[in-house]
């Protein structure tokens, strides 16, 4: 489904994120294509994913300032939405260059912390990082450790929480809409091997 080079720079892209906010480890998760990923190592060959998706406690949200200026520390760009940030990030095996998106989601309370003109950038996109409900992988959620080689930095490990096959299920639920393959994907292989 994706390519794999692609994949693995993502991966990487995922640690160091992993690694630079590692002061926030216990008010964020991943969700989104890497979940399915980590829930089915071992019994299903997934693709992995082309972007990342943390899930923010919504206390967490009023200190989001600080998480924008890690990110943008790190190479990532903003985009229109104040939740989204992308960097193009050469592969380390192949010097490819790859797209890696991020997302920060959130519950919509959250949301209404933030600053009139954040909300006024994202609500052409909205649906993509105000979830209602999205709050479930807090409750729902295990611990990978894993490693990488990060962007031009060589390989390192990080931990970090992730959707269970519970939140996860749920959190890709909410994504049908999208009519995006990459979901159906990711719900039968956590359905298969989760």
């Amino acid at each position: 489904m994706y390519d794999r080079d692609a994949t693995r720079t993502s991966m990487g892209a995922l640690v160091e994120l992993c690694r630079a906010l590692r002061q926030y480890k216990d008010e964020m998760v991943l969700a989104g294509g890497w979940a399915p990923c980590f829930l089915t190592q071992g019994y299903f060959d997934h693709c992995g994913s082309l972007d990342i998706d943390l899930v923010l406690r919504p206390n967490i949200v009023e200190r989001y300032e600080r998480i924008r200026e890690i990110v943008e520390r790190l190479g990532y760009e903003p985009t229109e939405n104040a939740f989204r940030f992308e960097r193009q990030i050469a592969s380390p095996k192949t010097r490819n260059v790859w797209r890696v998106e991020v997302d920060f989601i959130t519950e919509p309370q959250a949301a209404e912390k933030l600053p009139k003109e954040w909300l006024l950038s994202i609500q052409r996109d909205l649906k993509a990082c105000i979830i209602l409900g999205s709050s479930i992988v807090f409750k729902h959620n295990r611990e990978f450790t894993f490693s990488a080689i990060m962007p031009g930095d060589g390989e390192a490990s990080t931990t970090l929480l992730c959707a269970n096959v519970v939140s996860s299920l749920t959190m890709k639920g909410q994504a049908l809409y999208r009519m995006k393959d990459k979901d159906s994907y990711d719900i039968y292989a956590v359905g298969w091997g989760g």
